[in-house]
């Protein structure tokens, strides 16, 4: 599924979340594809991954805020 693979990318790069980030931009506009769970039709894929994306983001920010 489309979380594993964010999530084993976290492991991969720990400190890096701009990887993680890129990772979920190609998962959330269909650079990847063939990922569990996914429709490959790219406005379901957008609906369903939206507030995951916004999580994320937040996640993110928060993440580089601490950093400074």
């Amino acid at each position: 599924m489309w979380e594993e693979y964010l999530d084993l990318v976290r492991r991969a790069y720990p400190n890096d979340w701009l990887k993680v980030l890129r990772a979920s931009l190609d998962i959330y506009n269909g650079k990847m594809v063939g990922l569990a769970g996914l429709p490959d039709l790219k406005e379901t894929r957008e609906h369903m991954l939206r507030e995951s994306m916004k999580q994320l983001l937040r996640q993110n920010i928060d993440a580089c805020i601490r950093e400074f």
